[in-house]
């Protein structure tokens, strides 16, 4: 998905259709949330899609932190969690995707 910003709201554009996302009201201008996800006041696609990028834990940050892990692989956990956002770097260790060192000085 590719995804920009106008003022408050998000395009998310998919392989057909582009819909608008506001997070401030946590809505999309998608059928899947208009008619099902807003009635259970669960999120779409689209809205998790923002939410990620936003909170730089979608593909992009991803690759960034894989390509710093392989640059640089004596690196702990906890030093992707101060150059990264400590959650997508989370997100790649529960995936397996990433295997970084843990730091055993800060344990101790």
């Amino acid at each position: 998905m590719q995804i920009t910003k106008e003022n408050n709201i998000y395009k998310v554009k998919g392989t057909k259709d582009t819909y608008d996302v506001n997070l401030e009201e946590k809505t999309c201008t998608c059928p899947h949330f208009q008619h099902r996800m807003s009635q259970i006041h669960q999120y779409c696609k689209h809205i998790m899609a923002v939410l990620d990028k936003t909170q730089n834990r979608d593909q992009e940050t991803y690759k960034k932190i894989k390509q710093y892990l392989k640059a640089n692989p004596k690196a702990t956990i906890q030093q992707l969690g101060k150059e990264f956002n400590k959650e997508a770097v989370d997100d790649l260790i529960s995936k397996q995707e990433i295997n970084p060192k843990a730091d055993v000085s800060a344990t101790q």
